[in-house]
């Protein structure tokens, strides 16, 4: 999010994990094909292990994994996936919406290919914008039914690196006031029978005066119903879909779980989730980081202790305030022996527009307090 620096992209390592197959007794032998129905097979066999695609490295690897199901390797390949709040403010809607794109496209390298990005907060203005970049950069792009003067959530799919989407929508969900709901993309990998399904939403927010009524809405038990639809919904797709190995949960999910001095106003995230084998990406490696930084005493000086804020008021400009929160998360999940290595977590887009400005007014009582200038970021 330009404003409040609400993004994340997260590494994510793919990995079949064959050793059940290593272990299993030898195949009885079939019988025997036609020979021209051999030399067909073996020749398709062939070509794909030939054909180009985004993982040159570890292509004909992957390959043997899908082609054949008994080969004692393993196939392995690493792509990217983000999570933007694009921010639904006024100021210089193309501008922001550019240099957002550009920031994103940094991460689509050829060896590590930015395959799925969730947007959230998206207007018609910035989808404008958004939209033309990312199909000229060569993403399918979805997203949910904006109306004038409302925002909600976009997906885009890369489609040069032999990523097929199989099936992709929008869902609403059952309860919500302010029309939340998610977008979702199920894709087949390059080479490979195995699919995956990827998540974006923006869950209910929190309102500080419910329509001038003096009182807030929370907005948490709204949150739960729908982190749990979403959850229900990934899972009914790994049970119907046998090929499906990985889904994602994505988005800013406002979900307030985390402070250090106080209570907030959502249970742990975890606890709400009907399975414990969903995994928060930024947790996979914040003990990594935690073990760089300990000190001889075996400790992390309480200053030094990693943080994945992706809304903090200390330190973007564009804020006022001192909230720190992790709105924003990526969750995953895998499945058929399936393992994951989250390789990285970072913020991205935080570099000032150097140039563009904002003039912010707040007003008090009906009367402008203050006038700040703003350099955005």
């Amino acid at each position: 999010m330009s404003a409040s620096l609400k993004r994340t992209t997260e590494v994510i390592d793919l990995l079949s994990d064959n050793s059940d197959d290593e272990k299993k007794p030898p195949a009885k032998p079939r019988a025997k094909k036609p020979k021209k129905a051999q030399d067909e097979n073996t020749s398709q066999r062939a070509n794909a292990a030939k054909a180009p695609g985004g993982h040159a490295a570890n292509q004909s690897t992957s390959n043997a994994v899908s082609l054949k199901k008994s080969a004692v390797e393993k196939s392995s390949m690493t792509f990217n996936v983000a999570t933007y709040n694009v921010w639904f403010g006024p100021p210089h809607p193309s501008q922001r919406m550019m240099a957002l794109s550009q920031c994103l496209l940094a991460r689509n390298a050829t060896d590590k290919p930015l395959y799925f990005v969730g947007f959230q907060e998206v207007t018609p203005i910035l989808w404008a914008t958004l939209k033309p970049v990312l199909e000229s950069a060569g993403y399918k792009v979805y997203c949910q039914d904006i109306s004038e003067g409302g925002y909600g959530c976009a997906l885009a799919v890369l489609q040069t690196h032999g990523l097929k989407i199989i099936q992709a929508g929008w869902q609403p969900y059952r309860s919500t006031i302010m029309n939340r709901g998610f977008l979702h993309a199920r894709a087949r990998l390059p080479n490979s029978e195995k699919q995956v399904l990827f998540t974006t939403t923006h869950l209910e927010s929190f309102v500080g005066n419910m329509m001038g009524s003096g009182q807030p809405y929370t907005g948490s038990p709204e949150r739960e119903k729908q982190i749990q639809e979403l959850e229900t919904f990934c899972q009914n797709h790994m049970k119907r879909f046998p090929d499906l190995s990985l889904a994602m949960i994505s988005g800013d999910l406002n979900w307030d779980d985390e402070r250090v001095q106080s209570k907030g106003a959502d249970n742990i995230l975890t606890s709400v989730l009907a399975s414990k084998e969903w995994k928060d990406s930024w947790f996979e490696i914040r003990e990594k980081r935690r073990a760089a930084l300990m000190g001889k005493n075996g400790k992390v000086k309480k200053k030094d202790e990693p943080t994945m804020y992706t809304y903090d008021a200390k330190e973007s400009a564009m804020l006022g305030g001192s909230l720190r929160r992790r709105f924003d998360r990526i969750l995953l999940r895998t499945q058929n022996g399936i393992k994951t290595d989250v390789l990285d977590c970072e913020l991205i887009g935080k570099e000032p527009l150097y140039g563009l400005t904002w003039n912010k007014e707040s007003t008090w009582n009906g009367r402008t307090t203050t006038k700040v200038r703003t350099t955005m970021e």
